[in-house]
């Protein structure tokens, strides 16, 4: 069955051990990692995760199966993830949801599919699976997913909060959760003790020393600073940041960018666009720098490749590296135009 914002919200937090297969898709792909995330809470901290690729699945589709009812050595919670691209797991799900029993409950994530792919047809007629589109929010719906992820974790979050927090990392569900888990942390607020976030909480934090690297970080890429990159590229990897999550929130960035910049294109000056509370004031020198040095059509390229970065190296290996070589990469091409 195919279930819709809401429903799987309440499907996830409480798994049904019936189900035997969740699809995440949809062209939001952020969303579908973070409902991936959500069922994975919902499954302990104990449960074991066994990891298999698409292209094993292709080669041998009912692996997917075998790991379904395989038992951990010692009866342990486990649950198998598929990273997939598309269509390719279709034979997989087929198989699965045929077996007369599966233990082990299965959860694919890939990418945009229609409604007449394979892997839809097969979850939507079965009451043994659980289907969701994930759709990236726009407006005031994305304002109110910034909202509805805080009261999760026992924040009342402002409205002018919200905006600011969807100006700055885009409506990206895992970036906003880890943006937003930091502040409850900061506020000591939980579900039984919610605590409101306003604007001064939201500069206190902002202002902390490992968002100031990540922005230098973006300062110095879009300055074309390869040196300076590679140096705050080193800071990040020995503080133990995410290469993939820095990559991630880049592409937000120059979503952000883009905002501005077709603002200027306008007719508006530069000084005008960044007078406004959604630019924490310490970033303003650097994103007026960066509006006078890009270009809309650049901008456009680097958000292409951003994306492009993205999808590809969550199939590579290192996947850090990957991450890594992409903003160098962006860096030099910035430099060659100074």
């Amino acid at each position: 069955m195919i279930l819709k914002e809401g429903q799987i919200e309440r499907a996830l937090d409480r798994p049904d051990p019936q189900v035997r297969l969740y699809l995440f898709y949809g062209p939001d792909e952020a969303g579908s990692a973070a409902q991936f995330e959500r069922l994975a809470r919902a499954m302990g901290p104990e449960a074991e995760r066994i990891d298999i690729d698409a292209a094993t699945l292709k080669s041998n589709p009912g692996r997917l199966a075998e790991e379904a009812a395989s038992m951990g050595l010692f009866g342990e919670i486990r649950f198998v993830r598929v990273t997939a691209s598309g269509d390719e797991c279709a034979a997989s799900i087929a198989e699965l949801l045929e077996v007369p029993a599966a233990g082990n409950p299965v959860a694919i994530l890939t990418g945009a599919l229609r409604a007449t792919a394979q892997s839809v047809k097969l979850v939507a007629a079965s009451p043994l699976a659980i289907g969701h589109a994930s759709y990236a929010p726009e407006g005031g719906k994305a304002d109110a997913l910034a909202a509805a992820i805080g009261r999760e974790l026992g924040l009342r979050v402002d409205p002018e909060v919200a905006q600011r927090l969807i100006a700055g990392m885009g409506p990206d569900r895992l970036l906003l959760r880890r943006e937003l888990e930091k502040l409850a942390l900061y506020l000591d607020a939980a579900p039984d003790r919610p605590q409101t976030l306003d604007m001064a909480a939201l500069d206190a934090v902002g202002a902390d020393a490992g968002e100031a690297d990540m922005n230098r970080l973006f300062a110095a890429v879009l300055d074309g600073r390869t040196d300076a990159v590679a140096g705050e590229l080193q800071r990040l990897e020995e503080e133990g940041a995410s290469m993939v999550m820095v990559l991630r929130q880049f592409g937000v960035h120059l979503v952000r960018l883009a905002g501005f910049r077709s603002q200027v294109d306008g007719g508006d000056s530069i000084e005008r666009v960044t007078d406004t509370k959604a630019i924490f004031w310490k970033e303003k020198p650097a994103i007026q720098r960066q509006l006078r040095g890009w270009t809309s059509d650049r901008i456009a390229t680097a958000i292409a490749r951003t994306a492009a970065a993205q999808r590809a190296i969550m199939r590579a290996d290192p996947i850090e590296a990957g991450a890594a070589a992409e903003l160098l990469t962006i860096a030099r091409a910035a430099g060659k135009r100074r």
